[in-house]
């Protein structure tokens, strides 16, 4: 249920109503906000924490000074912010953040030609080999063990 709520309002890049029951409350106090690693708290903080914030470094600044399992916390809060916030603007993930980041081109690109899609036919089309036809596999991310 979490993952599929998950999955659908990150491909739609917002929160969607039929979702708004698994959600905390915008107010619940930060201390009653529960960051472990199970799907149910992984999703209900990350929605706070974009939530109860105003742009990509805030949402995953707060993921990650939460503790607990910070890591999943943060990677899941800074998948939903990005497609909330995008790349470009104030709110979006700011260029400190990509200094130094490996392939960092690469996943630009991937990002547009995603948007792209999506305008031209919409999120309810499926796009995978459409889109697959136009990217490198995963594996021309990762530098080679020779270089």
């Amino acid at each position: 249920m979490y993952s599929e709520a998950f999955a659908k309002e990150l491909w739609h890049g917002r929160p969607l109503p039929e979702y708004d029951h698994l959600k905390l409350p915008k107010n619940t106090p930060r201390q009653n906000v529960k960051s472990g690693g199970y799907v149910k708290e992984s999703y209900q903080y990350a929605w706070w924490c974009v939530q109860n914030t105003d742009s990509f470094e805030e949402a995953v600044v707060t993921a990650f000074n939460r503790g607990h399992d910070a890591d999943t916390s943060g990677a899941i809060t800074g998948q939903l912010a990005a497609r909330i916030y995008g790349i470009d603007g104030d709110k979006a993930i700011p260029d400190w953040m990509y200094d130094g980041l490996y392939a960092h081109q690469h996943l630009v690109e991937l990002i547009f030609l995603e948007s792209a899609y999506t305008i031209l036919f919409g999120p309810q089309i499926s796009r995978r080999e459409e889109v697959s036809s136009h990217i490198q596999p995963a594996s021309c991310f990762c530098k080679s063990s020779a270089s």
